[in-house]
């Protein structure tokens, strides 16, 4: 009894420390009173007095205890004081009868004795009981505490695995980083090397745009306009002219036309003849610039064989005199400075020929007629105003602006003379 109050005592110690140092005082005062009313002859009493006392004074309950050990412990109580009592009257079988009314006495006192026993008893009942709740309470908090636990410990283990994969994506983080920082660097070459270029790149762009400023300074300083081309233009044809005059105002040339002269001149017309003793100025004219068609429709050519041999066939086809003949040389230098003028210009300047006579199509004749808004006649020997005999000189038509714009737009700058 004692060793299960005993543990009672260490497990609650804490919180029924105070409450028990009462019982415990209470119980030796109790206890005081009753040895000194007894006297010696109640020894025995006493000791087992001094017995309970011993264990009132322990803590009054075991950690686990039960109402059925509770009434197995009162039974034990009850028989160790049964047996006390048969124990006293083998030890003094006849001092009651002897002693008399002293025998009295003593039982009275016995009778109070159990009676205050039994007050202590109730008393130590109502502790244990108490006790008891108390218990219940703690074991109570206990459960809830171990719970507690329980779910802290699971949410440690929670928390614990929480950590562990923060830890592993902390660091896939950090390699993460690593990567980005290097390609950082990497990007970071390159930029600078960018910007190396670019700055080179800047500075070139610096010093075409000056060029290309210079440029057009110069390009606009030396513009070709209209009036420029008109101007070489008009002086060639009117040096084409009177170098025409001047070599049908020859006497060898004022003849009938020879075999010869029919497979030179044939080209221009069927029936040059009729030109050739009246108007040879216009059928030496339309030769002429028949001839130097190969430098206008391609300046390219001037250095060619094709050049050359236009220039001998005029010379030899038509002049015989060495005065006219640097006349034409001089003359396909102004060609070649119209040419070389009009490369230079945005827009295109081009010579045209009108088509004369007619053909046959699908067995119906097609006559080339008479246009007044490209064309304009030096000659006539035909009543029939509609039917072109043959260009004496081309026409030049402008393609574009000096911009360099508008190249589907064109403007007639000088009509093309022909004979009807």
């Amino acid at each position: 009894m004692r060793k299960v109050l005993s543990l009672i005592g260490a497990i609650i110690s804490g919180q029924g420390s105070t409450h028990s140092s009462a019982d415990k005082t209470k119980s030796e005062k109790e206890l005081a009173q009753m040895d000194e009313t007894m006297g010696s002859h109640t020894k025995d009493n006493a000791n087992r007095i001094s017995s309970h006392r011993r264990v009132s004074s322990e803590p009054m309950i075991e950690l686990n205890r039960t109402p059925a050990s509770r009434e197995a412990s009162k039974r034990s109580t009850t028989k160790c004081t049964m047996e006390d009592e048969h124990q006293k009257k083998a030890k003094y079988p006849g001092k009651g009868t002897q002693l008399g009314g002293a025998g009295l006495d003593s039982q009275e006192d016995e009778s109070s004795e159990g009676k205050a026993l039994k007050a202590r008893l109730s008393s130590q009942d109502q502790t244990i009981k108490a006790l008891e709740k108390r218990l219940a309470y703690h074991i109570s908090k206990r459960e809830d505490a171990e719970s507690a636990n329980r779910f802290l410990e699971i949410d440690n283990d929670r928390k614990s695995h929480n950590t562990r994969n923060l830890e592993h994506h902390l660091e896939s983080v950090n390699t993460e980083l690593q990567d980005l920082q290097k390609e950082y660097w990497e990007l970071e070459d390159r930029n600078e090397h960018m910007t190396d270029e670019i700055k080179q790149l800047r500075a070139q762009w610096i010093g075409a745009t000056e060029e290309l400023g210079r440029l057009q300074k110069i390009d606009r300083k030396h513009a070709i306009d209209d009036e420029a081309v008109m101007a070489i233009w008009n002086n060639l044809v009117c040096t084409i002219h009177t170098l025409a005059s001047r070599a049908s105002a020859c006497k060898g040339n004022l003849v009938a036309p020879t075999t010869d002269q029919r497979e030179k001149f044939g080209f221009l017309a069927p029936y040059f003849g009729k030109y050739f003793p009246s108007h040879p100025s216009v059928l030496f004219e339309a030769y002429i610039w028949s001839r130097i068609s190969y430098i206008l429709n391609a300046p390219s050519m001037i250095w060619s064989h094709e050049a050359g041999r236009a220039v001998r066939l005029v010379t030899d086809s038509i002049i015989h005199h060495d005065k006219l003949t640097t006349e034409l040389r001089g003359i396909l230098q102004k060609l070649f400075d119209f040419c070389s003028t009009t490369a230079r210009a945005k827009a295109a300047y081009i010579a045209f020929s009108p088509r004369c006579g007619f053909i046959f199509r699908n067995g119906a004749p097609r006559i080339f007629g008479f246009e007044e808004d490209t064309m304009e006649f030096r000659e006539t020997t035909s009543p029939q105003k509609d039917i072109i005999d043959f260009v004496i000189s081309p026409g030049l038509v402008k393609h574009g602006n000096s911009d360099g714009e508008d190249y589907d737009q064109h403007t007639i700058l000088d009509k093309a003379r022909v004979t009807i």
